[in-house]
């Protein structure tokens, strides 16, 4: 395969990985008792998500399918399934994975999104969409963590993710994020929430960065029922929110 040819393959799989993982960033740190899990095994959440002017762009249903105690403490494994603006399944060739499975750890007094969850992504992304040994990406990502008993106007770590791509010996910078002030507030809303405000900084090697604003809602023995993201300027760009609660018995 060409150096060209090498490049444009890289491109259009670089679509797909970015998708994926914001949808995984999208899943609930959580666990039970905390106002970010749903507290039993089996609960399915099934959330709408709509673009700046209402309109249903998605869905998801996210399943807690696992909650078990481990040496490294409390692990709950969510499968976040992505859905048309239907409620259909999404196909093979879309740009965005599916079906993800994440895995929560609880240690101390912290809720951990841990690295493994991105390095079997990018595994699967890499053996599903590349097929091609001279191609391959790096992602690196600070822990996500959250309070297992959180207090408000608590501030949160900053988070450093990046990615570069790999291909035909040379390395290249895809894109760098800085997830930052990163707080809580008090409880508040119909379902009694915390809310975590957080900024995003998205800085390409080429072209102009982005920031958002987003603000997540999360309550007691629930998890996530809504999130915002907004511009810089502080307009709504995107949203999702809570749309039922179903516990799946085994």
């Amino acid at each position: 395969m060409t150096s060209g040819r090498k490049s444009e393959t890289a491109m259009k799989a670089l679509k797909p990985i970015i998708a994926s993982l914001t949808l995984l960033f999208a899943v609930p740190v959580c666990i039970a008792g905390n106002p970010f899990v749903p507290s039993e095994k089996g609960t399915a959440l099934t959330y709408v998500n709509r673009d700046r002017k209402g309109n249903i762009i998605g869905r998801s249903v996210q399943t807690v399918t696992d909650i078990a105690e481990t040496a490294e403490g409390t692990v709950i494994t969510i499968n976040d399934r992505a859905l048309d603006a239907d409620g259909k399944p999404l196909m093979a060739d879309t740009s965005a994975m599916s079906d993800i499975t994440v895995r929560i750890r609880i240690s101390g007094d912290r809720v951990i999104f841990p690295m493994e969850n991105i390095d079997q992504l990018i595994a699967e992304i890499k053996e599903s969409i590349l097929g091609n040994d001279d191609i391959d990406f790096t992602v690196a990502m600070d822990e996500i963590c959250y309070p297992l008993h959180p207090q408000a106007g608590q501030q949160l770590e900053t988070v450093h993710i990046s990615m570069s791509l790999k291909s035909n010996d040379r390395q290249f910078d895809i894109i760098k994020i800085t997830i930052k002030d990163r707080s809580i507030t008090v409880p508040a809303g119909t379902f009694d929430c915390w809310t975590v405000n957080e900024t995003e900084v998205m800085n390409p090697p080429i072209g102009m960065g982005t920031t958002t604003q987003s603000v997540t809602w999360y309550a007691e023995g629930i998890g996530e029922v809504k999130s915002q993201t907004l511009n810089k300027r502080g307009k709504l760009e995107e949203s999702s929110e809570l749309v039922s609660i179903a516990v799946v018995r085994r």
